[in-house]
C-alpha cells in the first residue's frame, strides 16, 4: 500500500474526513468551523492525490472496471488519463460507472484541483493570478475564467462581462493572457459544465433552491436541468442570485457554442449537411485545436435557420436567436463583428445594441456621405446589423418588444398550426381591430410595422409571397425607401397570385390607417403633417383626415399623397377604416354575398343605405364617403374603370374637383377650367360608351336619393327639380331620402331633356323610343304596343296608389285605436269599411280613365299627332 493510501486509512484522518466532507463524498468544506485548517489541508491534498491517479481512487476502480477495460485499454500505463478518458465516452459507460464520473466531476466544480488537467496545466497561473480567491467554492476557476474572458474583444471583457475580472478575489486584477495548455484546460472543463449543472458551482450554488421550485422532477445530465430554469428566467418567483448566474451561463456559451451542450448533441447532423466542411471540423475539434471563441456554426445555421430538419436543434436555434434579440449581448457575431462601434456607440446599452447600430446607421446615412459613414460603421457590422433587422422581421418572437406587449394576442390568436415565422405577424396584422387586442398591442405592431414598411426585405410574408411579382412587375426597382413596396402598389391591378394581393392588401390596409407605412408621404407631407396637424395623434387615419381638413394649404406633393390615399379609402371596404369600425353589421346583413374589391360592398351598402333599419352610425359614415365622391371623380373607382377613355377625350381641360386638376389624377396638364370631370360628362351621356354610361347614370340616381343643388353629377336637373318637385337651394338639405327621384320619376316626360337622358327612366325611354313617331312617319299606332303600354302604366301605377291609400287607412285606424276606447273603434268600424270601398271603386275608375287616355292618344295619333319638343329642351 502507498503512503498516501496508508494516510487515508489512519485513524486521525479518517476522522478529520468524516468532518469535512461534503455531501458528494468527494469533496470537503473549507468554511467547515470545526475543523483546523491544517486538518483540511492536508484532506484536500489527500482527494487531489486520488483525483490525479485512478490507481489511488478504489471506488472509481470498483465501478468503473470493466469500462475502463473496454473503453479506456488504449490509454496504456498513464493512469492519470483514465479519468479524462472516461469522461469522453461518459455516453457509453454503465450506470454505476457514469454516476462515479458524475460525482467525480462535481467534486471538481468546488475545487478545481480536483480536476486532473486543470490541476496540471492551471496550477501555476492558479498560484500566481488567483492566489487570493483561495481554493473552495468554485473561486479558482471564476478567477481564471475571467482572465479567459480577457483574451476576447474589448468588447466582450469590458462590456458584455460586466462581472469584474478575479471573481471571488480580494481585489480584481487587471487580465492576464493563460497559457494554451491551460487555456484548453479551462474550456475543456467549461464544456463539461454545459453538460449538468452540478458541474457548475456558481450556477449549482446561487440556483439550488429554484430548482427545488421550478424544476423538482427534471433529472440532472443532458443540460436538462439547465433548460428548465433558463425556461423560468421571466418568472418573479426566481431568484436575483439565480437569475444573474444563468445571465453568466448564458453569455459564456453564447461566445463559444462547444460549451451550449445540446447545440452540439442536437445541431451535429444539421452542422455537418448545411455548413462548409471546415466549419463541420471546428465544431468537431476540440479546444487544442480551435481557440475559445467558436460561433461559426452557430451562425451558420442562423442564416439557414428555415432548412434545419432536426426538431430539437430547430427549436434550440430558434429560442436561442429570440433570447439573443431581447439581451443583444448573447448575439456573439453581432458583438463580434461591431465589438468597436458597440464599444464607442451603445456602451452604455450593450443588450440594446442592435437598435443603437441601426439608429446610428440611419442617422449617419441621412446626415454623412458614404465615406465619412464608412469611416464610423465597417461595411462588416453594417452587413451584421441588416442581416439581424431582416432575421427579426421574420418572426415576432425575434422583436422583443413586440412580442412582450403582444403576447396575450399571440397567444390567443396567432399560435396554432400554421402560425409559424411571418405568418404570425400576418396574423397580428389581420386581427389589429379586434376588441380584444389591447391599445399596447396595438401600439407596438403598429411601431413595428412602420419601421418594416420602409424596405421590401423587412416585411418578410409580403417578400415570400409576392417574389413572383417582385421578380417581374418591379424587376429592377432597388430596395430601401419603400420604393418595392411602391411599385407592387402601383402594379395592385396586375398582380395575379391570391397570396401575394392578400399581402399588398394588408399593407394598403395599414397605409390608410397610420400615414408613416407610407413611403411616399413620409417623403412628401412630414412638414405639412408637423406644421397642419402635429398634435393629432397617429393611427386610426386621423391624420389623413387631418390632411384632408387642411388640403388647400398643402403643398402639391403632400396633396398628391394624400389624394391617393383617399382613392384607396373609396376602392375597397377593407381599406376604409370609418367604414370597416361603423360597418360590420350592415356589410353583413346586407351585402355578405357581394365580394370585396373594385367597390363591390361600397356600392352594396349606398345601394341600402336608405333602408329604415340600416345601422344609423354606418349610414353617417357612408354619406360622408357618398358625399365626398359625388364631387370628386377620382374617387369613384368603378367610374374611372369604365370612364377614363371617354374621360381623356371629352373632358381634357375638366379639373378632378373644383380648385384641383387633372393633372392630379392623369399626370396630363389642361387649360385652365373649373368644370369638374364629372359635370363634364353629365353633360354629354349620348356620347359615352354603353358601360360608361350605365355606371354614370347609377351614380347620378345615387347622387338623386341625396339631392343637393348645384352637384356636379346632377346640376343637369337642377332646373327640372325646382320646376316639378318645387324644390329650392334652402329646402334641398332638407328633403327626405330618395324624395327627388321619386318625384322625377313621376315626371319623366316632361323633363328638360339632358336631365332625362341623364336620368333614362325606364318607362319615359320606352316611350319616346318605341311609341312616338316622328312628323310624316305612319299614323297607325300599333294596336299591340299601345296594349302593352298601358298594361305597364297600371302595373306600375296602381300597386303604389292601393299601398298608399292602404296605408294612410291603418294610421287612421292606429291613430283612432291609440286615442279612443274600445267601444268608439267598434262604433267607427263601419265607416272604415265604407272608405275601404270607395278607395276601391276610386282604383277602378283610375283604371278605366287610364284606358279612356291611351284610346283618347290612339285617335290623336291616327290624326297624325306629334311630339313637340320647344327651344329650351323641354319635351
Amino acid at each position: 500500500m502507498s503512503s498516501a493510501l496508508m494516510l487515508l486509512a489512519s485513524a486521525p484522518i479518517a476522522r478529520c474526513l468524516r468532518g469535512v466532507m461534503g455531501a458528494s463524498e468527494m469533496s470537503i468544506n473549507p468554511s467547515s468551523p470545526d475543523v483546523a485548517d491544517e486538518c483540511k489541508a492536508e484532506v484536500r491534498s489527500v482527494l487531489i492525490k486520488r483525483a490525479s491517479d485512478v490507481r489511488y481512487d478504489p471506488p472509481l476502480l470498483a465501478a468503473c472496471g470493466h469500462d475502463i477495460v473496454t473503453h479506456c485499454d488504449d490509454v496504456g500505463s498513464d493512469s492519470t488519463a483514465v479519468l479524462g478518458c472516461l469522461k469522453f465516452v461518459k455516453p457509453l459507460l454503465l450506470p454505476h460507472c457514469r454516476a462515479a464520473v458524475t460525482a467525480r466531476q462535481s467534486a471538481a466544480a468546488e475545487d478545481m484541483s480536483l480536476d486532473p488537467d486543470l490541476h496540471r496545466y492551471c496550477g501555476a497561473e492558479r498560484d500566481k493570478l488567483c492566489l487570493e480567491a483561495g481554493w473552495g467554492n468554485g473561486a479558482a476557476e471564476a478567477c481564471l475564467l475571467g482572465h479567459l474572458r480577457g483574451s476576447l474583444p474589448q468588447v466582450f471583457s469590458e462590456v458584455v462581462f460586466s462581472t469584474p475580472v478575479g471573481l471571488g478575489a480580494a481585489s480584481p486584477r487587471k487580465a492576464e493572457e493563460l497559457s494554451t495548455n491551460c487555456s484548453v484546460a479551462l474550456v475543456q472543463r467549461l464544456m463539461e459544465e454545459g453538460e449538468d449543472i452540478r458541474f457548475n458551482y456558481r450556477l449549482s450554488a446561487a440556483c439550488a433552491g429554484d430548482k427545488q421550485v421550478m424544476c423538482r422532477d427534471v433529472r440532472p445530465g443532458g443540460a436538462a436541468v439547465l433548460r428548465c430554469l433558463e425556461d423560468h428566467l421571466d418568472s418573479a418567483d426566481m431568484t436575483v442570485e439565480c437569475r444573474d448566474a444563468l445571465l453568466e451561463s448564458r453569455l459564456l456559451r453564447s461566445v463559444d457554442v462547444r460549451l451550449d451542450h445540446t447545440f452540439v448533441a442536437g445541431c451535429e447532423t444539421d452542422v455537418r449537411s448545411l455548413c462548409a466542411e471546415e466549419v463541420t471540423a471546428q465544431l468537431a475539434g476540440g479546444p487544442r485545436e480551435v481557440p475559445f471563441g467558436l460561433s461559426a456554426p452557430f451562425e451558420c445555421l442562423r442564416g439557414k435557420l428555415e432548412l434545419v430538419r432536426e426538431p430539437t436543434c430547430r427549436r434550440h436555434m430558434y429560442e436561442r436567436i429570440a433570447a439573443a434579440y431581447g439581451d443583444n449581448r448573447l448575439d456573439a457575431g453581432l458583438m463580434r463583428n461591431c465589438h468597436q462601434e458597440v464599444a464607442v456607440f451603445c456602451a452604455s446599452h450593450p443588450a440594446r445594441a442592435l437598435d443603437c447600430l441601426g439608429d446610428k446607421i440611419d442617422k449617419f446615412s441621412k446626415e454623412d456621405s458614404p465615406a465619412v459613414l464608412k469611416g464610423k460603421i465597417s461595411d462588416m457590422c453594417m452587413s451584421v446589423v441588416v442581416d439581424r433587422r431582416l432575421q427579426a422581421a421574420t418572426d415576432v418572437a425575434f422583436v422583443p418588444d413586440l412580442i412582450d406587449a403582444c403576447a396575450k394576442e399571440h397567444a390567443a390568436f396567432c399560435s396554432g398550426p400554421g402560425m409559424e415565422g411571418s405568418r404570425a405577424l400576418d396574423c397580428l396584422s389581420d386581427r389589429r381591430t379586434s376588441p380584444d387586442f389591447s391599445p399596447r398591442c396595438s401600439d407596438a405592431l403598429r411601431e413595428f410595422l412602420v419601421e418594416a414598411a420602409q424596405d421590401i426585405r423587412t416585411m418578410a410574408g409580403l417578400r415570400q409571397d409576392c417574389n413572383e411579382e417582385i421578380s417581374t412587375l418591379c424587376k429592377g426597382v432597388q430596395p430601401g425607401e419603400g420604393r418595392v413596396v411602391s411599385c407592387l402598389r402601383d402594379n395592385r391591378a396586375n398582380i395575379t397570385g391570391e397570396a401575394c394581393r392578400r399581402q399588398v392588401l394588408r399593407l394598403l390596409g395599414l397605409v390608410v390607417e397610420d400615414h408613416r407605412l407610407d413611403a411616399r408621404m413620409q417623403q412628401a407631407c412630414t412638414s405639412d403633417i408637423q406644421k397642419f396637424c402635429g398634435g393629432v395623434e397617429e393611427g386610426d387615419g386621423q391624420v389623413h383626415a387631418c390632411l384632408r381638413r387642411s388640403a388647400d394649404h398643402l403643398s402639391p406633393e403632400c396633396r398628391a399623397a394624400e389624394e391617393e390615399v383617399e382613392r384607396l379609402e373609396h376602392e375597397d371596404v377593407r381599406l376604409n377604416p370609418k367604414l370597416m369600425r361603423e360597418c360590420p353589421l350592415a356589410i353583413s346583413t346586407f351585402c355578405g354575398d357581394v365580394p370585396p374589391g373594385a367597390a363591390r360592398v361600397i356600392r352594396c351598402l349606398q345601394s341600402n343605405m336608405h333602408k329604415g333599419h340600416f345601422p344609423p352610425s354606418c349610414r353617417a359614415a357612408l354619406t360622408q364617403l357618398t358625399d365626398r365622391a359625388a364631387v370628386k371623380y377620382s374617387l369613384n373607382f368603378r367610374l374611372r374603370q369604365e370612364c377614363e377613355e371617354d374621360a381623356q377625350v371629352l373632358c381634357p381641360d375638366s379639373v378632378d374637383e373644383v380648385g384641383a386638376s387633372r393633372h392630379t389624377l392623369t399626370g396630363k396638364s389642361g387649360a385652365a377650367s373649373q368644370e369638374t370631370t364629372l359635370a363634364c360628362l353629365a353633360k354629354q351621356p349620348a356620347k359615352l360608351a354603353a358601360s360608361c354610361r350605365a355606371e354614370l347614370q347609377s351614380l347620378v340616381k345615387l347622387a338623386l336619393n341625396r339631392y343637393r343643388v348645384g352637384m356636379p353629377l346632377t346640376s343637369q336637373c337642377d332646373g327640372d327639380v325646382m320646376a316639378r318637385c318645387q324644390v329650392d337651394r334652402v329646402a334641398a338639405p332638407f328633403l327626405q331620402s330618395g324624395y327627388v327621384l321619386d318625384c322625377l320619376a313621376k315626371h319623366a316626360a316632361k323633363l328638360h331633356k339632358p336631365c332625362w337622358e341623364l336620368v333614362q327612366f325606364k318607362r319615359a325611354a320606352t316611350a319616346e323610343s318605341t311609341a312616338w313617331r316622328a312628323p310624316g312617319a305612319s299614323g297607325a299606332l300599333d294596336e299591340a304596343l299601345v296594349q302593352r303600354l298601358a298594361a305597364d302604366v297600371r302595373r306600375e301605377i296602381e300597386p303604389r296608389l292601393a299601398s298608399s291609400v292602404h296605408e294612410q287607412v291603418n294610421r287612421n285606424v292606429h291613430v283612432v285605436a291609440r286615442n279612443v276606447s274600445g267601444a268608439l273603434v267598434r262604433t267607427l268600424a263601419p265607416k272604415v269599411n265604407a272608405l275601404m270601398h270607395t278607395t276601391a271603386t276610386l282604383l277602378m275608375l283610375t283604371g278605366v280613365g287610364l284606358v279612356g287616355a291611351v284610346l283618347l292618344m290612339r285617335r290623336m295619333m291616327a290624326r297624325g299627332g306629334v311630339m313637340v319638343v320647344k327651344k329650351d329642351g323641354r319635351v
